[in-house]
């Protein structure tokens, strides 16, 4: 299974370097500290982060994948790619987001019911008063 990093793509000048894609600086509690990376092991505030992404290695090859700018959205991607890889190294196809034991053909989720519902409206669900 390869290892999943989040990459933080920025615009940071520094002395004679650029860094273009940098690692997100975390909190004690896991989470990112949105406007904060690190750079030759320092913590470093950034003023613009243009986007987070996925870095890992499929095949023998480096994947980088767009997840968006949220700090939040993209670690929960991260964790959704770590499962999956988890899912995949076990030897059960993932197809679109849902898992199936390999052997059980294309078995569809049951589907919820669509039928249509009359929306309710606060005076609708109010008693009337006497």
């Amino acid at each position: 299974m390869s290892k999943v990093k989040l990459q933080v793509r920025v615009h940071v000048e520094t002395g004679d370097r650029n860094y273009p894609f940098v690692s997100p600086a975390f909190a004690p509690n896991g989470k990112i500290k949105p406007g904060v990376v690190v750079i030759r092991g320092n913590e470093t505030p950034v003023e613009r982060t243009l986007g987070y992404y996925i870095r890992d290695t499929e095949n023998r090859k480096r994947r980088l994948e767009p997840v968006g700018t949220d700090a939040g959205v993209a670690l929960n991607a991260r964790r959704r790619k770590e499962a999956t890889l988890k899912t995949k190294s076990f030897g059960i196809v993932v197809v679109h987001g849902t898992s199936q034991p390999p052997g059980n053909g294309s078995v569809s989720p049951k589907s919820r019911s669509t039928s249509a519902r009359k929306p309710t409206t606060p005076t609708a669900t109010r008693s009337r008063r006497r």
